[in-house]
C-alpha cells in the first residue's frame, strides 16, 4: 500500500457543488491499495455527532496507475462534514485532514474532517451543453499551415527543425483552408493558443489583448476562420493569457516609465520603487523577465480581463 498516493484536494477541486443541496466528492489511491472506499459525513457540520452516515463511493475511472473514486451528497444543510473510510485486506483505514491512520477519534472530529460550509449560487457546477461531445483539437497557429505566402520574417522552412525562437510562417488562413479535413478526422472544436500581438512564436507574451497578430492575418483572418467553422458545425476557442503579458504591454511600459506615479503599478507584483527589466524586481512568468506577472488579485486588473474575456 502506498499511503502517499491517496489524494483529496478538497473544496473547488475534489469537493464541489452539483446543485443547490448537492456536493460531488471525490477521492484517488494508487490501484488495486483498496477494496472498496466509504465517505462519512453530515450534511450538517454542528451535528457531526447525531446525524451522521456512511455512504459507499463508486469506483468510477481506474487508469494504470490509480483508482479514482466519488459520491454525491444530497442534503437539506449543506455545511458538509467528511472523512473516508478505506478498506482492504488489512482492515479499514481511515482518512481525513490528518491523513492516514487506523483509528479516529469521532469525538475531536470537528478538528480534523474535511469540509465544505456552504454552497453559493456562484459555486454550482454547470456542466457546458455541448462539452460531453467535443471533440478537440488544439492549434499552434505558427506552426500548423501557411496560408498567406512566404513571410518576410520566417526564418525557418517549412519542413526545418523547430527551435524555441524559430518562426515559420503559420497563419489562420492555413488553418481555414485545412477545416475539411480536420471535419474528416472527426474534429468539431478547435482551441487556437494566443493569437494576439506578440514577439514570440508562442504568443503567450501578449502586447494587445484586443487585437489579432497581424502575421496570422489579423482581425478579418480570425472573423473568417470563426466563420467557417461555425458553417461546419465546429467551434472554437481561444487561449486567454491573463497571469502574465509582455514586457511591451502598453501598461508595463508605462511603469517602466514612471514607476510608482505609474497608473498601473498595481497592475505587477514589484519589488522596490521601480520596475526595472534588466534586474526583473518584479515577478515573473518561468523567471522569464519579458513575461511579468500581472496582479491578479487587483481589482482593476481583475476589472479590465473580465471585460476583455466579454468581448
Amino acid at each position: 500500500m502506498n499511503p502517499l498516493a491517496i489524494i483529496h484536494r478538497g473544496r473547488e477541486v475534489d469537493c464541489f457543488a452539483l446543485g443547490s443541496q448537492t456536493f460531488r466528492v471525490r477521492i484517488s489511491v494508487a490501484r488495486d491499495d483498496f477494496d472498496c472506499v466509504e465517505i462519512n459525513y453530515a450534511m450538517n457540520k454542528y451535528a457531526w455527532d447525531t446525524e451522521r452516515e456512511t455512504a459507499p463511493m463508486r469506483k468510477w475511472a481506474s487508469d494504470g496507475q490509480r483508482d479514482y473514486y466519488q459520491a454525491d451528497l444530497t442534503g437539506a444543510d449543506t455545511r458538509l462534514a467528511y472523512i473516508f473510510l478505506l478498506h482492504n485486506q488489512k482492515g479499514l483505514w481511515y482518512f481525513s485532514e490528518d491523513g492516514l491512520g487506523r483509528t479516529f477519534d469521532y469525538k475531536r472530529g470537528h478538528e480534523c474532517y474535511f469540509q465544505n460550509p456552504f454552497i453559493h449560487a456562484c459555486d454550482v457546477h454547470r456542466v457546458v451543453s455541448w462539452a460531453d461531445t467535443a471533440v478537440m483539437y488544439q492549434i499552434f497557429p505558427e506552426r500548423f499551415a501557411n496560408g498567406l505566402g512566404k513571410k518576410d520574417y520566417a526564418d525557418t522552412p517549412w519542413d526545418g527543425e523547430p527551435t524555441p525562437k524559430s518562426f515559420f510562417g503559420g497563419d489562420l488562413a492555413g488553418i481555414e483552408q485545412r477545416l475539411d479535413y480536420l471535419g474528416e478526422v472527426g474534429i468539431n472544436c478547435i482551441y487556437l493558443t494566443p493569437v494576439h500581438p506578440s514577439p514570440s512564436n508562442h504568443k503567450y507574451d501578449i502586447v494587445d489583448y484586443e487585437a489579432v497578430d497581424k502575421a496570422f492575418g489579423g482581425e478579418a483572418a480570425l472573423r473568417s476562420l470563426i466563420q467557417a467553422a461555425h458553417g461546419r458545425g465546429m467551434r472554437v476557442m481561444l487561449d486567454g493569457v491573463f497571469n502574465h503579458c509582455s514586457s511591451q504591454f502598453a501598461p508595463f511600459t508605462d511603469v517602466l516609465m514612471h514607476g510608482k506615479d505609474s497608473a498601473f503599478w498595481h497592475w505587477f507584483l514589484i519589488d522596490g520603487d521601480r520596475a526595472d527589466a534588466r534586474r526583473a524586481n518584479y515577478l515573473t512568468f518561468a523567471s522569464v523577465a519579458e513575461m511579468p506577472k500581472l496582479n491578479t488579485g487587483h481589482p482593476d486588473v481583475i476589472a479590465y480581463f473580465s471585460s476583455i474575456g466579454a468581448k
